[in-house]
């Protein structure tokens, strides 16, 4: 159903042959969800009539403005879109101070997991962490490099990160799959659950826990798909232990939490939810140990 939102704007960048623009919404209370009118196109940019004043000029950063929309059209991970009204469009009632810009900044909950595996390079990967909010990167590769996607090594990764306003920093040594200690391999092959006693790995946890209280943090690897990966089967459950929610965000941008991503595994391993000799707890036990011992590190 077509309405008005009022929003402040807080960017204004080219998208292809139009703008992308988006704000957060302007409530009597204070600033609500971010807002991102869309067009009806397939890549959803607005046309200069979609997206001007009636006085030709376009929105600028902290303009405070009423926005025709016609109803929510999500796509993936960006639940903020809405398409245009371009009947209605946009009219400016006012200006932000800049003083108020600290009354805009997000205080998520949710810690993100993320891969570097990709069809399509680096950009796609960046794309997917901004659209998530992301202003920290945690990378939990024990070793980060490859042949095969050079352009995920640890230094051009990070100067492709920096471009895009999101810190990279390297935990591999903490939260990697791969340890040093050889009281964490059982004939050649990383014991999970030793590796999680280690007090490396705690201290990983830890500066996972502080890092949360400051910014929002995206755990980092090679492997596209979580229940293949380590940060999936060893980091993502010892984090949720801790009381720390955990999302994915999948190869095609959509989310999963943590409890749903256990849910699939299980599935997977034609595992019962419960049986007469385990509870849920314990049928959970057997799907991480199961997994961990098929994708578990192993020497040559």
């Amino acid at each position: 159903m077509s309405c008005v939102k009022r929003i402040v704007c807080l960017a204004n960048s080219r998208k292809f042959a139009g703008r992308c623009i988006a704000g957060k919404e302007v409530r009597p209370e204070g600033f609500g969800a971010w807002v991102r009118p869309v067009s009806a196109r397939s890549t959803t940019e607005l046309s200069r009539d979609e997206r001007r004043y009636r006085d030709g000029k376009d929105p600028k950063i902290l303009d405070i403005m009423d926005v025709g929309l016609r109803e929510p059209a999500p796509h993936g991970y960006q639940m903020e879109n809405h398409l245009i009204d371009a009947v209605r469009g946009y009219r400016k009632v006012g200006e932000l101070p800049w003083d108020r810009i600290g009354a805009l900044l997000d205080e998520p909950e949710t810690l993100w997991t993320n891969e570097s595996s990709s069809r399509f390079g680096c950009n796609d990967r960046v794309a997917a962490a901004q659209a998530a909010g992301l202003n920290w990167s945690l990378a939990v590769r024990s070793h980060p490099y490859s042949r095969m996607n050079p352009q995920f090594n640890r230094e051009p990764l990070k100067a492709v990160l920096a471009a895009a306003g999101i810190a990279y920093v390297f935990l591999g040594h903490e939260l990697g799959a791969r340890s040093d200690d050889p009281a964490c391999y059982l004939a050649g092959k990383v014991q999970y659950d030793c590796l999680a006693r280690t007090a490396q790995f705690h201290a990983g946890l830890e500066r996972v826990r502080e890092g949360m209280a400051r910014y929002r943090l995206a755990l980092m690897c090679a492997e596209k798909e979580p229940l293949e990966c380590h940060r999936g089967i060893l980091v993502s459950r010892h984090l949720e232990a801790a009381g720390i929610t955990v999302c994915h965000i999948l190869a095609d941008g959509s989310l999963e939490s943590h409890a749903e991503a256990m849910q699939r595994l299980r599935a997977q391993l034609k595992l019962p939810e419960s049986d007469l000799f385990r509870t849920p707890e314990e049928v959970l036990e057997d799907a991480y140990r199961m997994q961990g011992e098929r994708i578990a590190y192993e020497t040559a």
